[in-house]
Formats: structure tokens, C-alpha cells, sequence
């Protein structure tokens, strides 16, 4: 299977389901913005993508992202860039919750390992 980007499937679809071109293009624009949003806005540590699969952050990034806006945050308390300040440190607290996704999926997931292959019974 040859990779292709969505912007060019946009003729082929448009052409088989019988549809404007425009129509089509802003149906894909549409939903890749979506995507990339969900993924700035980091509203959680996993994206599923129907059809693709789902991603994962990774933690060692998270745990970068969340050191390099902390700094922030320290380094620049009172400047008047306000707006900037509370987006800051609305991103320090995004990574924090993430995180602790994370680290609740980690412990969820160590359970069920170890449920599959009767450690978690003998420990208790």
C-alpha cells in the first residue's frame, strides 16, 4: 500500500461518491483540524483515530513540556503579560492531570498483567 496524504484522496472520493470537490476537501480539513486540536489542547493522554488506531504521549515528553512551563511560570511571576502567565500555568496543570492519567492507566494496566499471570493473587 503506497502512503497518501487525505488532500489528495480528495478528487478520487469527490469523483466516486458523486460529490463537490470543495464539499469533500472541507469534510477532510475539517476533520484533521479536529484531530490536531484534540491534540494541542491535550485533552487526553491517548488519541484513538477510527480507521488508524489510537496514540499514546509519550511520558518522558509530557514530563519535558510540564518541567519547561513550570520554569516558565517561576521564572516570569509578575511581568505583565498576564494572558500569558494563566496560559502558562493552565498548561502545567493540563500536564499534571495528564500525568496522573497516566500514571492511573499505568497501575490499571500492572493489575491486570499481573491478574493474568497470578502474581497480583499470590502477593495478597
Amino acid at each position: 500500500m503506497i502512503p497518501t496524504d487525505a488532500i489528495s484522496l480528495v478528487p478520487r472520493v469527490a469523483e466516486e461518491l458523486g460529490l463537490d470537490e470543495h464539499l469533500v476537501k472541507s469534510l477532510v480539513e475539517n476533520y484533521w483540524h479536529k484531530i490536531r486540536k484534540s491534540m494541542v489542547n491535550l485533552d487526553s493522554p491517548y488519541l484513538g483515530i477510527r480507521n488508524l488506531g489510537q496514540f499514546h504521549m509519550m511520558r518522558f515528553k509530557v514530563q519535558s513540556r510540564l518541567k519547561t512551563f513550570e520554569s516558565l511560570v517561576e521564572k516570569f511571576p509578575d511581568h505583565g503579560l498576564y494572558y500569558h502567565k494563566e496560559r502558562n500555568i493552565q498548561m502545567v496543570n493540563k500536564l499534571r492531570r495528564i500525568l496522573r492519567e497516566m500514571d492511573a492507566s499505568d497501575v490499571q494496566r500492572k493489575k491486570k498483567r499481573d491478574m493474568r499471570y497470578g502474581v497480583y493473587a499470590e502477593q495478597e
